[in-house]
């Protein structure tokens, strides 16, 4: 096997999708494993839906092309230029920016180390403690964030904070689906319906 197939075969196993499962026995592993283990698969679990959610928008004429950019020396092949290219395209804010730069940076310290890290570094504690909240500050979601940033260990709160971001970031993908669900099923229903009987779906109130 040559040292190009080798490297490529690589970088295919560690770029393959895991299960639900193998996400939640890989979350709990984390939660309570080594240090460098949540590091790295806190950014992993964020890393998926922020991929995903990229392709998603970008794939508007053919998703196998729009996978070309995340591919070796490709615009998007580090977390940072991810990172960019999901706030270019709207889809966070600056605050939830902010914080992916955080995680990427808590994240490169352990994997660029020289010496054996814990999130109880005073380095690390300090950049966990720069991660932003909700800007809601009545939402259920600050609430929760406040109450357990406050009231765990910074290894469990990077983790949180990844979890939290690849939430949001599932939900916006699960909502433009749903929209380009309904405006299909909408266009479709234009052409089937006589005008009289579109005009009275269209006035019936949808529910919520």
């Amino acid at each position: 096997m040559s040292r190009g197939k080798k490297k490529k075969d690589l970088r295919s196993l560690s770029r393959k999708k895991p299960s639900t499962a193998e996400r939640m026995a890989l979350l709990e592993f984390a939660l309570n494993g080594p240090a460098i283990v949540a590091a790295i698969t806190g950014l992993a679990t964020v890393e998926i839906e922020l991929e995903t959610i990229i392709i998603k928008r970008l794939s508007r004429y053919s998703e196998d092309r729009s996978r070309l950019l995340l591919e070796e020396n490709a615009p998007l092949e580090t977390f940072y230029q991810k990172i960019l290219m999901g706030y270019a395209l709207g889809l966070y804010d600056e605050d939830t920016k902010a914080n992916l730069t955080i995680i990427k940076n808590i994240r490169n310290a352990f994997a660029h180390a020289r010496i054996k890290l814990n999130f109880e570094h005073k380095e690390i504690k300090d950049a966990l403690g720069d991660l932003k909240l909700p800007k809601d500050t009545r939402s259920k979601r600050y609430k929760t964030l406040k109450d357990l940033k406050e009231q765990n260990p910074p290894q469990f709160i990077y983790l949180l904070f990844c979890m939290d971001i690849a939430s949001q970031l599932m939900k916006r993908r699960v909502k433009t689906l749903a929209a380009k669900v309904s405006r299909s099923v909408d266009k479709e229903l234009k052409k089937t319906l006589t005008p009289l009987e579109y005009a009275i779906y269209k006035s019936k109130p949808r529910k919520r």
